[in-house]
């Protein structure tokens, strides 16, 4: 589908947005969030019910319920959303959960408080499926829509999802690390891979998706697992774990992260060992996970190899237009992928700080 052209409160809303900066460099939908809003301090169900009030009236009633709130990944999706909403005539309401500690659980109780508020489109991100089939089921039989957010569910469940699915997140993270495995000439990778937790099954998908994109670029190469990480949603976590492995496998090379507090912790460990991309010594290849000037620093530090997000404007603006079509009987894709945007080198990081208005 064709990106709807912005209207001018979009382009107040978004130049807003950037003037206080992307920054989210530890901030994807697993990351930290600095400077939420109150949400963070509030139950789920508080957060709902207050902010449900906000949406009566107007054409259309929908939520948008992220993983998080904030930071340079959350928050440009809930303005660009907000301001779509408004370009329409729509009412609706960003939510998120108060914590990610049981993400789906969460926004899963989320999802019930929009059903109960008579929502009559929710989109959400819906990681495990089996947990919210009753939710979909009784969703459909009141009328409402359901979208995926982040997410990709299934077309015998949902309509239509927008953003880039766990599988497929893996998958060009992959594909970029394999790359620079051909480039530095490696025959044999040592890898650990990272995570906030083993049991966030979303996490595990994008890591085996990663896997099996650099077996497939790399067929000749050796792939040997050192060990994983979990970080528990602590960088320092992830820095310690690295450290005491390295003790034992000096011959690491690659890491594979599933989040943005594990690469924020990798960066750590590199800069802590000298093996630092530039160095003339032990390389170690790692992509971090979010566009801002604070992650730029680390590319331009060789902390990192390179990083990586998505268009996450897009993905708050799309997600508004394919609820319209899908309510209103237009034209929709069941598939809206953002695709990745990766930065390596000064000339992409200059060119893309220049093309968002980011100051280094």
């Amino acid at each position: 589908m064709k990106k709807k052209v912005l209207s001018a409160l979009l382009v107040a809303v978004l130049a807003v947005s950037m003037l206080a900066g992307c920054g989210d460099g530890s901030k994807t939908a697993d990351a930290p969030v600095e400077g939420a809003s109150t949400e963070a301090d509030k139950p789920a169900e508080a957060v709902a019910a207050e902010e449900g009030t906000e949406a009566a009236g107007g054409a259309h009633k929908m939520v948008l319920i992220g993983s998080q709130s904030g930071g340079t990944f959350w928050q440009p999706i809930e303005d660009a959303y907000r301001a779509e909403l408004a370009a329409i005539g729509w009412t609706g309401d960003y939510w998120a959960p108060a914590n990610a500690e049981n993400p789906d659980a969460d926004v899963l109780q989320l999802c019930e408080t929009a059903l109960s508020q008579d929502y009559d489109v929710i989109a959400a991100v819906m990681n495990d499926n089996n947990i919210f089939d009753d939710f979909r089921t009784r969703a459909a039989e009141k009328g409402v829509t359901v979208l995926g957010f982040n997410c990709n569910p299934g077309e015998d469940l949902v309509p239509a999802y927008v953003g880039i699915a766990s599988d497929a997140s893996g998958r060009q993270q992959g594909e970029k690390i394999a790359e620079y495995i051909k480039d530095w000439g490696i025959t044999e990778v040592n890898y650990v891979t990272m995570c906030v937790s083993s049991d966030i099954a979303s996490q595990q998908l994008m890591i085996e998706s990663a896997l099996a994109a650099i077996q497939e670029a790399c067929p000749d190469v050796t792939l040997n697992h050192v060990g994983d990480t979990e970080c528990d949603g602590n960088p320092a976590n992830t820095q310690s774990q690295l450290n005491a492995m390295y003790v034992t496998h000096p011959d690491i090379n690659v890491l594979i992260s599933a989040d943005s507090y594990s690469t924020i912790g990798a960066a750590s460990f590199i800069e802590e060992n000298g093996m630092d991309a530039s160095s003339e010594g032990k390389q170690i290849i790692t992509i971090g996970m979010a566009l801002d000037a604070e992650s730029f620093e680390r590319v331009q530090n060789g902390n990192w190899t390179a990083t990586s997000s998505v268009d996450t404007e897009w993905m708050g603006l799309q997600i508004v237009d394919v609820a319209d079509a899908v309510v209103n009987g237009g034209e929709y894709e069941y598939a809206n992928n953002p695709g990745k945007i990766f930065v390596a080198n000064q000339e992409e990081i200059d060119a893309y700080c220049a093309e968002h208005g980011i100051d280094m």
